[in-house]
């Protein structure tokens, strides 16, 4: 062999034998500059120190050339399995998170193939352009990074890259169409994106493509065919696009590598032939549809080819048909879930033909009972039915299950199905539960030991039953492993004693209604771990105690309705976690301290607070309720921060001054309660220009002034409408009828602002409650705050007549102008509005007679008309024969027959009695003929006497007259 060529094999082989390791020193700098430019506040990056950088954790070099090739910054504390099987965020996941900016150093490690820096949190910063200069990138995850900007050019280059994951971050524009030029890439995810707009059809050039996510990012118009090219694609997620359509379902027949399928709120166009297209798909393991805009499922499809399919979830679809016998022939399913489909009829006896069934879940408020015999299910290890008529004794359906089921069962939720029964005789045989919820039915009974014989149960959920007795340490000892505890709104007394240490660490305790007072628990202060706690309606008295305070882990609390009193901390800024306090209904007094920046719903009314509104609320606000307390001072104009603010309720305070003009920036405000104050100034007109969601309006008892803002009655989403008792004049706006939401006669508003907020709420187990004044009542009202309506601008100085489109608000159901100056007639058109249940005109300066289509509102339960210059004939019929009160008229001289004493029995009576009018119009007219007289007598003596005075020609000769006459 020739010497040369030996030397250059020598070389290889003392390269492959004595691998570089040393890493590059230009490459160490970079590392160093990043590392500079972050906050590591966890100290995941301490060992990056010394001259030896390939040892540095997070970094890999090459063997070969001591160039890094490798950087792996994940942030492994994002994940947590939270209670229902569902991953969350860790709550600490920020505080392990590097933050800061990305240096552009990292550019100088050109040989780079790999870069991991998911789940840190670089909010603020650009989407990195120096990525384009590395060419040997096979590996970018910037998945949940808070990274913003817009992908291209700076991936054009990167023509090796294998693997993309830019999920969850905050890039917008367009998915670039220019990802066909990555020709290799066989992973894409850009699922919870800001990018929009179409599906590109040149995603259909990606031969190599195993995996496409893009849920969840506003995509709109159809799924391009071209997606029918990708032969190899085992994973498509499509979900949570309600604007992306599919004009042709047997698109998806042609990905025949398909084994991960997820359609979650795609729009099928109520497609007939859904299942038999994905029957089509051997492969297919995993489906997941939901909310797809389908009515119709087959009965039966021919040559049922779903031979792999292990997950089936079928979710909110409008079947309204029973469950079809083919899926109780999908005999490899482990994982089923019907929820929310408007399956009817009984739950089918087919399912127990599944016998690979690991996880049974139905949901579904039209099945009903008895559920059928499941002894085959003998791998079943979740059973959960919800919201199903069974109606059975609970040890009858523990019954219908196999012994084998019963020993490896972990979960069994049977929530609001009303079950009967009590705990006795059946728990024991189920030794290796880990959930128990059998929340909102009708068992009874107390809770029996046995309970803490189950070592393995980690959440125990008995909510809304009938349970009563004591809940003492012997039955929590065994439960080491317990996470979440739920018994409220039950009659359990818990008896632990003051010095009782709990054997578990929970993260969920919820008690709500349970006596448990009157002193705080002391046993809390060892559970570091808890997130949410509920002990409102508790019995406690006492003050809640400091070290309460500092459980950082805390995420939800919530000590409404006791008698707890003392101050709260001066700052509870330090709790970084807490998302949710509700304080309302207690004795709590002095200042409102800083709340946490993290801070999504405050709930502090009915209590002794005093002092200013603090002037730095935490800009994530959703929930403001400060109302019944003595707070005074302005309104803070830092509440122009609030832009994530659904409802504010400031009313029953002494707050003073005019609303600052920075509310107007509150844009997504649908209650705004601030009554009952000493607000002044005239109603912004901003407060119906920018405000356009507001639902709720309730100004009443103020010091307000001027006339009513004609912007506010364009406010359509609008249905309490509430400005009495305040100095408000003029005239009622002429345009009412733009209040469509007051127009409405079905008692639905699915599509107001006030439905969302209440669909947004209901996951936080808080339901905002607000004061409306009606029918002579101050009413409080939840959830069906949605289907009511009312009007209130009684005590102000309005004059001029009630506009007649006010008639037009069909759906308003009470209306109150009394005690203000208006005049004229009633509209004769009042029996249109036929939702009315209260109607109060009183104390006004009304005249004419009372519309017979009165007699047209059947649902009228409140009316008065008192006090006004009303005249003729009281209408009788219908709903009005039940308002036989007379004081309902009174103060109407001229109104007659019943329930007032002044008989209309004679026409002549009747004339007499309706001639109010007409006798004002008589006396009117004598009254102009008078003043007639009197001026015409004025100007013909005034005229005389100017001749007499001025022309000498005219009094010689009248003088004269005068002599000759005599």
């Amino acid at each position: 062999m020739h010497p040369f060529l030996l030397k250059i094999l020598l070389f290889i082989l003392v390269i492959q034998v004595f691998p570089a390791r040393c890493c590059v020193e230009h490459e160490r700098e970079a590392l160093l500059k990043f590392k500079a430019g972050v906050n590591d506040s966890s100290n995941r990056l301490v060992s990056w120190t010394g001259d030896e950088c390939c040892n540095w954790a997070g970094v890999t070099c090459s063997n070969q050339t001591g160039h890094i090739i490798t950087l792996d910054l994940r942030n492994s504390y994002f994940y947590n399995f939270s209670w229902d099987g569902v991953m969350y965020p860790d709550y600490e996941w920020n505080n392990h998170s590097l933050t800061g900016i990305i240096s552009p150093s990292l550019q100088h490690i050109s040989e780079l193939e790999y870069l991991d820096l998911s789940y840190n949190n670089f909010s603020g910063n650009k989407f990195p352009n120096f990525i384009n200069s590395f060419r040997n990138l096979k590996y970018l995850n910037f998945s949940t990074t808070g990274l913003s900007g817009i992908l291209l050019p700076y991936l054009s280059n990167l023509f090796k890259l294998q693997y993309l994951d830019l999920s969850q971050t905050n890039l917008l524009g367009i998915i670039p169409p220019q990802f066909d030029n990555l020709s290799k890439l066989q992973y894409l995810d850009l699922s919870l994106t800001g990018l929009s707009g179409i599906i590109p059809p040149q995603l259909g050039n990606l031969s190599k493509l195993q995996h496409l996510a893009l849920s969840g990012m506003g995509l709109s118009g159809i799924i391009p065919p071209q997606l029918g090219n990708l032969s190899k694609l085992q994973y498509l997620e499509l979900s949570y696009n309600p604007n992306i359509y599919i004009s042709n379902v047997w698109v998806l027949s042609h990905l025949t590598s398909l084994t991960y399928l997820d359609m979650v709120r795609v729009n099928f166009q109520d497609s007939k032939e859904w299942a038999q297209a994905l029957n089509t798909l051997p492969l297919l393991e995993s489906l997941y549809l939901g909310d797809n805009n389908l009515t119709t499922i087959p009965t039966s499809i021919i040559g049922l080819n779903f031979t792999s399919l292990e997950t089936l979830s079928i979710t909110e679809n409008k079947f309204n048909s029973r469950i079809p016998d083919w899926i109780g022939k999908l005999t490899t399913l482990t994982t089923l879930e019907l929820l929310l489909c408007s399956f009817v009829g009984q739950i089918p006896s087919q399912l127990n033909n599944l016998t690979s069934l690991n996880v049974l879940y139905l949901w579904e408020d039209y099945l009903e009972g008895p559920i059928p015999p499941l002894h085959n299910l003998k791998n079943l290890t979740t059973l959960g039915i919800l919201d199903v008529n069974i109606g059975e004794d609970i040890r009858v359906v523990v019954n219908k299950l196999a012994s084998e089921t019963l020993d490896k069962l972990e979960l069994l939720s049977l929530f609001n199905v009303s079950l009967t029964g009590n705990l006795n005789g059946w728990m024991s045989t189920m030794p290796n539960l880990k959930e128990l919820d059998l929340s909102y039915n009708n068992l009874n009974g107390t809770l029996p030991n046995v309970i803490g014989n189950l070592t393995s149960l980690e959440y125990l959920y008995l909510k809304k039953n009938n349970f009563t007795g004591e809940v003492s340490k012997a039955h929590l000892a065994g439960l080491s492993n317990l996470k979440g505890l739920d018994l409220g709104s039950n009659n359990l007394n818990l008896t632990m004693n003051i010095n009782w240490v709990p054997p578990f660490e929970l993260q969920y305790l919820f008690l709500s209604g349970c006596k448990l007072g009157p002193y705080f628990p002391l046993w809390l202060q060892n559970q570091s771990q808890i997130k949410e706690i509920d002990l409102s309606n508790t019995e406690i008295v006492e003050t809640v105690p400091h070290w309460f305070w500092n459980l950082r882990s805390l995420f939800s609390i919530d000590l409404s309705y006791n008698l707890v009193r003392g101050e709260l901390p001066l700052s509870l800024e330090h709790l970084t976690n807490l998302n949710a306090l509700f304080l309302q209904n207690n004795l709590f007094e002095g200042g409102i301290p800083h709340l946490p920046q993290s801070l999504e719903y405050v709930d502090l009314s009915n209590n002794l607070f005093f002092g200013n509104i603090p002037y730095g609320l935490p800009n994530a606000l959703i929930v403001v309720n400060m109302a019944h307390n003595n707070l005074f001072g302005d309104i803070p104009s830092s509440i122009g921060n609030l832009n994530l603010l659904q409802a504010l309720q400031l009313n029953n305070n002494s707050l003073t001054g005019e609303l600052p003009s920075e509310m107007k920036c509150c844009q997504n405000l649908t209650i705004l309660d601030l009554g009952e104050n000493k607000f002044k100034g005239q109603i912004p007109k901003w407060m119906g220009e920018n405000l356009r969601n507001l639902t709720f309006l309730r100004l009443r008892s103020n010091f307000f002034s001027g006339a009513i803002p004609i912007q506010l009655v364009k406010l359509r989403y609008l249905q309490i409408f509430d400005l009495a008792n305040n100095k408000i004049f003029g005239m009622i706006p002429q345009n009412m009828n733009f209040l469509s939401s007051m127009a409405s006669l079905d008692g639905n508003n699915d599509n107001s602002a006030y439905s969302y907020f209440l669909t947004l709420n209901s996951q936080y187990y808080y339901n905002v409650s607000v004061s409306v004044t009606m029918k002579d009542q101050d009413l409080v009202f939840t959830t069906s705050l949605s289907i009511l309506t009312s009007i209130d601008l009684s005590e102000n100085n309005l004059t001029g007549m009630i506009p007649k489109n006010l008639t037009a608000l069909h759906g308003l159901i009470s209306l109150n102008l009394s005690n203000n100056h208006l005049v004229g007639p009633i509209p004769l058109e009042i029996g249109k509005m036929h939702s009315l249940e209260s109607l109060d005109l009183r104390n006004n300066e009304l005249s004419g007679m009372i519309p017979e289509s009165l007699t047209n509102l059947n649902f009228l339960i409140t009316l008065n008309f008192s006090y006004n210059n009303l005249s003729g004939r009281i209408p009788t019929g219908n709903q009005l024969q039940t308002l036989d009160n007379s004081s309902i008229y009174v103060g109407n001289n001229y109104l007659c027959g019943p329930p007032t004493k002044k008989s209309c029995d004679s026409d002549d009576e009747v004339n007499n009695c309706s001639g109010y009018a007409r006798k004002v119009g008589d006396d009117l007219n004598k009254m102009l003929l008078y003043l007639f007289i009197i001026f015409g007598f004025g100007c013909g003596f005034w005229v005389v006497l100017w001749i007499l005075l001025y022309k000498i020609t005219w009094r010689n000769m009248f003088f004269h007259a005068i002599d000759n006459w005599f």
